[in-house]
């Protein structure tokens, strides 16, 4: 399963890289923000990825694209 580019510009395949990747810790470790944050993802890892193709952090207002989803899946 893809999960967007990391900070390396790489693709993260896997709750364990991408937990690694965007967290530095391991999935089992996750609080319920931070799995919320990677389940949010899988609706369109390339755009919620905070990362962009060249493993840049992205501008401030597409970050906040990625949040908003957060927020959704926490609340469903």
């Amino acid at each position: 399963v893809p999960f967007g580019h990391d900070y390396n510009g790489a693709n993260i395949t896997g709750i364990s890289s991408a937990s690694y990747s965007l967290f530095g810790i391991p999935a089992k470790d996750l609080n319920i923000a931070q799995s919320a944050y990677l389940i949010g993802l899988l609706q369109s890892p390339y755009v919620y990825t905070p990362y962009d193709e060249h493993g840049k952090l992205k501008p401030h207002h597409l970050l906040k694209l990625s949040m908003k989803r957060q927020q959704y899946v926490l609340k469903r």
